[in-house]
């Protein structure tokens, strides 16, 4: 029997089957802005990170970022609402709800009041402790500070013994390391192993993300379906 205390899990990629809606307005993004004509799907290493970040490798100014997301989030949020979660995921949490009995947050690169929204809309919300989420666009937003936030949360809530470091940076972890045992992440891309790497917890990553085969290769482990993350995750609690 282990120690397993929480259970974090990411939005996009994880939870919801968002890629289409966000690549399609990326890449109306990209055309109006930039004159970029690339098919959606080309814009998937841009599900994840935090939106400056993704901007900013795709070649776009400094200066003009700001500009590029108010422009992705206008097209982006007309659509939001018709974001769908993945096949059989509602029944799947309220499964790990049941048989874990820990807390269960969110912790997203997505705009915390967006997360929350999406989590409304979808009807999933009350399976949540909460939902952590960026509070910035910034390129010094990143994973590892949503990570600090729901361990911050849950250290208030008496859960963890443990205050969190909220500097710590994203990093992948060695496999091989000695991981906390109370935390586990459950993601769909390396930003989310980099993440909870920064705080030393393992990441269980789910391969209906899309995530490169090289990305699969940095997580403490891999699942290919619902049961199979339900079955790791019963194996964390003991």
């Amino acid at each position: 029997m282990t120690n397993l205390k929480a259970v974090l899990f990411d939005l996009d990629g994880t939870l919801t089957d968002s890629a289409p809606l966000i690549c399609n307005a990326l890449h109306a993004t990209m055309l109006e802005k930039a004159g970029l004509d690339m098919p959606p799907q080309s814009f998937m290493p841009c599900v994840g990170p935090p939106l400056h970040q993704s901007f900013a490798r795709m070649g776009v100014a400094e200066e003009q970022i700001e500009d590029y997301i108010g422009d992705y989030r206008t097209r982006y949020l007309q659509v939001m609402d018709q974001t769908p979660l993945f096949a059989g995921i509602d029944r799947t949490l309220k499964v790990l709800k049941e048989k874990l009995d820990v807390p269960l947050l969110v912790a997203t690169s997505k705009l915390t009041h967006l997360a929350q929204e999406v989590c409304d809309n979808l009807g999933i919300s009350p399976i949540f402790d909460r939902v952590c989420g960026a509070n910035t666009d910034t390129m010094h937003s990143s994973k590892a500070l949503v990570v600090a936030d729901a361990l911050q949360y849950l250290y208030d809530a008496g859960v963890l013994a443990q205050a969190p470091n909220a500097h710590a940076t994203p990093q992948a972890p060695d496999k091989e390391a000695d991981f906390r045992d109370d935390v586990v992440m459950v993601g769909d891309r390396i930003f989310d192993i980099e993440g909870a790497g920064a705080h030393n917890i393992r990441t269980v990553l789910v391969q209906w993300g899309g995530a490169p085969k090289s990305e699969h290769d940095l997580a403490w482990a891999t699942v290919a379906s619902q049961e199979e993350l339900v079955g790791v995750l019963c194996s964390l609690k003991g």
